[in-house]
């Protein structure tokens, strides 16, 4: 059986796990009021946002004040970027501040490399020249999931977990924490299960499921 991840095997409700801040990006002599002010950028910039993964940030960081956010911009896969009192702000992934020239402090990615091994996903925030916060955000693990899994692999059958986003070591993580034997299949978001190449990743497995059908036969390969 082939169960799809989100909503499925997971609850479907991203959240912030661990916002890490880069303190020495801070302005020296501020202190806490400039992370009180970032925390307020970071917000408003999430907050216009239409991503499931800004959701988590801005439910993560609601007592923040909203800050008027200008030149908003919208970067399909890559993440989000507007100006707040005169400076730019970017929120989203490592791609995103590779094309802006935003270099990673060693520290910082050490702990980004540790979150995704978690199988998080990890938001970059930062500025026009440092990156100022990552946040990692994970989608737990159903109770029910465990539970059900456990009872098909009892009546010896084989399950799999469809994945579009995560990789291993990732993927076989979050994976494994739904039952021992249980593999990630991996396959974009434009090539769902009924398509031949899901299909042959699996092997000839004869059910499907996702969190909005009950289990059904696996579609014919067209």
């Amino acid at each position: 059986m082939v169960l799809d991840k989100t909503g499925t095997v997971t609850e479907g409700k991203p959240v912030v796990s661990k916002l890490i801040w880069n303190t020495q990006a801070m302005t020296p002599g501020t202190g806490a009021t400039a992370g009180n002010a970032l925390s307020d950028i970071f917000y408003s910039l999430e907050k216009l946002s239409e991503h499931p993964l800004a959701e988590a940030v801005v439910n993560h960081l609601k007592e923040s004040a909203p800050i008027d956010i200008q030149y908003f911009e919208s970067i399909t896969g890559k993440g989000v970027k507007g100006r707040a009192q005169g400076r730019t702000y970017l929120a989203g992934n490592r791609k995103l501040l590779e094309e802006n020239h935003i270099a990673i402090p060693p520290s910082l990615q050490e702990e980004a490399t540790r979150l995704t091994s978690e199988a998080q996903t990890v938001i970059w925030f930062a500025d026009e020249e440092n990156v100022l916060a990552i946040a990692g955000i994970t989608d737990r693990i159903k109770e029910t999931s465990i539970r059900a899994v456990s009872e098909l692999h009892a009546a010896g059958i084989e399950v799999y977990m469809l994945t579009e986003t995560m990789r291993p070591p990732p993927g076989r993580l979050l994976a494994k924490q739904a039952s021992p034997t249980t593999r990630p299949v991996y396959c974009r978001r434009t090539r769902l299960p009924s398509s031949a190449d899901c299909r042959q990743k699996a092997g000839r497995l004869p059910w499907w499921a996702t969190a909005s059908t009950t289990a059904q036969p696996w579609p014919k390969p067209t």
